[in-house]
């Protein structure tokens, strides 16, 4: 058996570790206001649990239910849709990128797609010869979270399967995802 070769320390860690305790300092500060979800991300790997994440993921089920609605959409199309969906599912990949919680993700995305899909369904019906964007974005998303469901373990499909399920239901059964879902191969339903 061939032994490992150890990899020589890359330099730029050595230089790190001569500095002192005060340019750390500073240069962590600076790295925070560059990117101040790595302070997110710090602050939930050393002081958070899984309460916290719980809660994290209740405040994000709440801005879906209360943004993917009629009463926050003023001109119900496709489109504005689209748009309101894709400002969610920005912060379903922040938590993702703070949390690396890869069930979260794809438990999260089912319900935002399927809450545009069940308060939206007769606007998307009436005007689905304008959805075509809306209808490319469910897609790419469905895609998404179908890879992403893979990736886990097989005892996670209870989780999330009979959502997924009654979504690529709603796909089938809008046309302009249907034609889209069959040209990319996606299943008309999910199991493994």
């Amino acid at each position: 058996m061939a032994k490992k070769v150890a990899k020589a320390p890359d330099p730029r860690f050595e230089v790190l570790r001569m500095l002192t305790e005060e340019q750390k300092d500073k240069l962590l500060l600076k790295l925070f206001r560059k990117d101040p979800s790595l302070v997110e991300k710090l602050a939930f790997e050393f002081f958070e649990d899984k309460s916290d994440l719980k809660q994290r993921i209740e405040k994000i089920k709440q801005s879906i239910n209360k943004y993917v609605s009629n009463d926050y959409m003023h001109w119900a199309t496709p489109g504005e849709l689209m748009m309101t969906m894709r400002s969610e599912n920005a912060s379903i990949t922040e938590h993702v990128k703070i949390t690396k919680d890869k069930l979260g993700e794809v438990e999260l995305t089912i319900l935002l797609l399927n809450t545009a899909f069940d308060r939206f369904w007769d606007m998307l019906v009436e005007k689905q010869k304008r959805a075509d964007t809306f209808s490319e974005y469910v897609i790419k998303r469905t895609e998404n979270i179908l890879k992403a469901a893979k990736k886990l373990h097989p005892d996670n499909d209870l989780d999330f399967q009979s959502e997924l399920n009654r979504l690529l239901a709603y796909i089938y059964k809008f046309p302009p995802t249907a034609t889209i879902a069959k040209a990319n191969g996606i299943p008309p339903q999910y199991f493994r």
